[in-house]
C-alpha cells in the first residue's frame, strides 16, 4: 500500500472529478452554439418537407374518415329500404293471403 501523499492524490482524485464534471456540465455557455446547431438540424428544410407530407398524409386520412362515414350512413340507408321493402312486400303477401282464404 501507498504512503500517506499517495491516499492524499487519490482522494483528491474522487473529490475533484464529480465536482469538476457537475462544474463543466452546468456552463451552458460552453454547450449554447452546439446545442443551436442542432436545433438548426432538427428544422433543416428537410424536416419541414416530412412535416408538410406529414400534415398531407393527415388530410388524406381525414378524407377516408368522412367517405367511410358517408359510405356507412349509404349502406344503413339501402338496409332500411330493404327491410321497408321487405316488411311492406311481406304485408301485401298477408293481404293476398288473407283475401284468398276468404
Amino acid at each position: 500500500m501507498g504512503n500517506w501523499q499517495l491516499e492524499v492524490y487519490k482522494f483528491a482524485i474522487y473529490m475533484a472529478f464529480p465536482v469538476a464534471t457537475f462544474y463543466a456540465y452546468h456552463q451552458v455557455e460552453w454547450f449554447a452554439e452546439s446545442y443551436k446547431s442542432i436545433q438548426r438540424k432538427a428544422y433543416a428544410a428537410e424536416n419541414v418537407d416530412a412535416k408538410e407530407e406529414h400534415r398531407k398524409f393527415e388530410e388524406a386520412m381525414e378524407e377516408h374518415k368522412k367517405f367511410r362515414e358517408k359510405l356507412r350512413e349509404i349502406k344503413e340507408k339501402k338496409a332500411a329500404a330493404k327491410a321497408a321493402a321487405e316488411a311492406s312486400a311481406s304485408s301485401s303477401a298477408e293481404k293476398a293471403a288473407a283475401e284468398a282464404s276468404a
